[in-house]
């Protein structure tokens, strides 16, 4: 039983290491087909370009909106699923971008960033990211977990955002060290306690 209760101990024990070192986030590329030189030059403002559109979004700031996403011709899709469905032909209409936004701050949408990776950029001087926030607005859609990736043009000076797409999720991915981490401690205040439970009395 003792060697039992140190084996259960010792997994536990590495399962949470382990969870929360794979759970750390992080602003460098992941690996994949990318251009040394460029990932470099866009992984530098890539964070504070996404903070930035966040910020004017929930300050409903259409000006700074209209700077941070890149022209016609540039620019690929802005989608998410409802309130507010931006999906298909929608998604890709820049003309209509800023006017939607100002839509979503009339409902008081609100995006708050929680996780976010720089992926990598292209030979063309196209930067990629994913992130995790939650999303809520006052029409239909209390605090909840989204995840997404995006893309910005990092070859001109300032950068500017060509895609992003985000869609609800079960949780934040960002959140399950937290999580695992309560669950191994619970197993293991079980496992001590089966363990005093059955020893025997002296």
């Amino acid at each position: 039983m003792r060697r039992a209760t140190a084996a259960a101990i010792m997994a536990t024990v590495g399962v949470l290491l382990g969870v929360v070192g794979s759970g750390a986030e992080s602003d460098q590329p992941s690996a994949g087909m990318q251009s040394p030189g460029m990932a470099a030059t866009c992984s530098a403002g890539a964070r504070q370009l996404v903070e930035s559109f966040i910020d004017g979004f929930n300050r409903g700031d259409a000006l700074l909106l209209e700077r941070l996403f890149a022209g016609p011709g540039v620019f690929e899709w802005y989608s998410t699923d409802a309130p507010g469905e931006r999906i298909n032909d929608a998604a890709k209409d820049r003309s209509s971008l800023i006017e939607y936004f100002t839509q979503r701050h009339n409902h008081h949408e609100r995006l708050e960033l929680k996780a976010f990776q720089f992926t990598g950029a292209s030979q063309s001087g196209r930067g990629n990211f994913e992130f995790e926030l939650t999303r809520s607005a006052d029409d239909g859609l209390a605090s909840t977990p989204y995840g997404g990736k995006g893309g910005f043009d990092c070859e001109q000076s300032p950068f500017t955002l060509v895609v992003w797409s985000m869609a609800r999720e079960p949780f934040l991915r960002s959140d399950l060290p937290i999580y695992l981490s309560l669950i191994g401690l619970i197993t293991l205040a079980v496992v001590i306690a089966v363990y005093r439970w059955r020893r025997p009395a002296r």
